[in-house]
């Protein structure tokens, strides 16, 4: 299996099919606190069909360190990895259920941080 450094195995962002839409986390359910975290990344309308979700931003503690890794599932093909600062680590673990998947909104996963455009 690749590493998760590995360049041909990190996540892309799929650009934003419309603008109206917003990418959500689907954050896997767990048996237990330490599983490695995984989720799935899906494009909603803000408005309408849209799941109940957290909103949560991350600006606080040290933002740099991306020493974590989220295992993220695509529809159809193998799993991608993302790097990940430690708050936002300890942030995902907390939010994980043991028997049903969490739907999110996190800006330093659902907006392309390298898309200085979409960040705006």
């Amino acid at each position: 299996m690749p590493t998760p450094s590995s360049p041909s195995n990190l996540y892309y962002y799929e650009a934003l099919l419309d603008p109206n839409s917003i990418r959500l986390v689907v954050l896997d359910a767990v048996a237990y606190k330490d599983a490695p975290l995984s989720c799935k990344i899906i494009q909603r309308p803000r408005q309408g069909q849209s799941p109940a979700y957290y909103a949560i931003s991350y600006v606080w503690g040290d933002c740099r360190s991306f020493s974590h890794t989220l295992e993220i599932w695509q529809d159809g093909q193998d799993s991608s990895f993302l790097r990940i600062n430690p708050n936002v680590d300890t942030l995902l673990r907390e939010f994980r259920a043991p028997d049903t998947k969490q739907f999110l909104w996190i800006d330093a996963l659902c907006l392309n941080q390298d898309d200085d455009i979409e960040k705006a």
